[in-house]
């Protein structure tokens, strides 16, 4: 069995149950290009699953390789520890002692070509709860009832001869989980989770054998763009999106007046067309490098930038040269996130370096308005935003 399927699974529900159409046109879109990070992201559940399964180290996995990509130090420090911790603190939040543990689940819908790999699924005469892993830093994810992947993998895994003898309707409550360690760069919570009532999931089942049989039985599906689109292969050429692509042209955001529920709208179509646009220029330069043809468009060489050939020969003959030894190399602190995660590793107290850490702001970023962050509201005198005030140059 294939790990997830391309008609309906765990990371593609949302957008299948949203636009029954996207499943034809990502079959016939252009192959998408292979991801280093999405390479990376399959490296590092498999360690999380040899971690889990065999109770190892996993500073012992150092050099692990898969996907042409291998597990570092940093890589252990910076995720796979947290999401280890991320992971006891869930448990603790259930008090959850003793549990059984499923890692790499395959689940899957009765009756139709709807299956999935869920990362981890813990089970307790009380709770049963889904988890899955995120190491990526693009897109914040969150855990609990809104989420479709893990509402897919627990609707699937239901009806799954192997784990729907986990469900005990009478007594267990069902968790969804999240441990996304990136997040905690952005100062959010890199564990999110929620219980999910049997009423909800019984009505995302139903969303989703109703989406598989339109998509199976209907033709001409009109497509519908939305926040789903983010990830969908079929974007670049989806006539939906260029529907909004053409509609976002007509309007000037440089008028004078311009009602603030306009604006904000504007806003978040920006923020999806510039998403648009990076696909359609990353799936033309695909194309490109599997010697298709993109009309107007080639692929040529960067800049070539000078690199030491050998860098043990090229100091000692700077330093034969009279260069000092000192003046040769470039010495940087660590950061303090990293350097909490070296305490850390040592046995010392990661807290001990707050009284030489300060936090201060860069400046301003316009974010959504359920972020997590406290909004700063600019007086009418001009004088708040609490920033460093530029200092004038005298002319």
């Amino acid at each position: 069995m294939a790990a997830h399927s391309t008609l309906m699974g765990g990371s593609i529900a949302w957008r299948r149950i949203n636009c029954n159409a996207s499943y034809a046109l990502e079959e016939a879109a252009p192959e998408p290009p292979v991801s280093s990070y999405a390479q990376k992201g399959t490296m590092l559940h498999s360690v999380m699953q040899h971690v889990l399964d065999n109770e190892v180290d996993p500073m012992t996995m150092i050099g692990f390789t898969e996907e042409g990509q291998t597990l570092t130090v940093d890589d252990v420090q910076d995720l796979i520890q947290p999401a280890l911790d991320d992971f006891d603190r869930l448990l603790m939040n259930y008090d959850i002692e003793e549990f059984d543990l499923i890692t790499e689940a395959s689940v899957q819908y009765r009756g139709m070509n709807a299956f999935g790999t869920c990362d981890v699924i813990v089970s307790t005469p009380k709770w049963l709860i889904f988890v899955d892993w995120k190491f990526g830093k693009g897109v914040l994810v969150k855990g609990g009832a809104q989420n479709a992947q893990l509402k897919f993998y627990a609707g699937a895994a239901r009806e799954t001869p192997g784990t729907k003898e986990l469900f005990q309707r009478d007594v267990k409550s069902v968790v969804l989980a999240i441990i996304q360690p990136p997040a905690a760069e952005k100062g959010q919570d890199s564990l999110t989770f929620g219980e999910i009532f049997e009423d909800e999931l019984d009505v995302f089942v139903e969303d989703v054998r109703a989406a598989v049989k339109r998509i199976r039985t209907e033709d001409n599906l009109e497509p519908r763009a939305g926040k789903w689109c983010r990830f969908c292969n079929a974007a670049p050429t989806c006539p939906a999106k260029l529907g909004e692509v053409q509609a976002l042209l007509t309007l000037d955001p440089k008028t004078r007046i311009i009602d603030p529920i306009e604006l904000g709208s504007l806003v978040r179509r920006a923020d999806e067309m510039e998403t648009w646009v990076k696909a359609v220029r990353s799936t033309a330069r695909n194309e490109l490098q599997r010697g298709r043809v993109v009309d107007g468009f080639k692929l040529a060489e960067k800049r070539a930038t000078r690199k030491w050939i050998d860098e043990d020969q090229a100091e000692n003959l700077l330093i034969d040269a009279g260069v000092a030894l000192l003046e040769l190399h470039d010495r940087k602190l660590v950061s303090p996130r990293r350097a909490e995660r070296l305490l850390k590793t040592a046995g010392g107290d990661p807290k001990a370096i707050e009284e030489v850490v300060t936090r201060q702001s860069s400046g301003t970023t316009m974010v959504p308005e359920d972020d997590p962050r406290p909004a700063i509201t600019n007086r009418r005198d001009g004088s708040n935003l609490d920033l460093p005030v530029p200092s004038k140059t005298q002319s």
